[in-house]
């Protein structure tokens, strides 16, 4: 279950303990999602979505095709996370340089 969600959980985690990094309150309000981040950057709505969409179907099929192999699903879930992760370090640094 957690792969098949992994784009959302991944950004809200993420946010969460960047927040606590910086000692934000992080019970306020705030717009620092990565989605939200990348919607500002210029991607849109539209962006957005698409870019995780194709995040969510990939890992949806990976944990669909991975279901009953648990080494590799393992090892698929530790795949999407760097790739999770070089694409949220990616909107950072573009988000930075705004």
């Amino acid at each position: 279950m957690l792969l098949v969600f992994l784009p959302f959980v991944f950004d809200a985690t993420l946010t969460l303990l960047c927040r606590l990094w910086r000692r934000e309150k992080v019970w306020q309000a705030h717009r620092t999602h990565f989605y939200q981040r990348l919607a500002q950057t210029g991607a849109g709505h539209l962006g957005t979505l698409v870019v995780y969409g194709v995040l969510m179907m990939g890992c949806a099929l990976t944990a669909v095709l991975l279901f009953r192999q648990s080494e590799a699903l393992l090892l698929a879930l530790v795949i999407w996370v760097i790739i999770h992760l070089g694409l949220f370090a990616a909107i950072h640094r573009y988000d930075m340089t705004k």
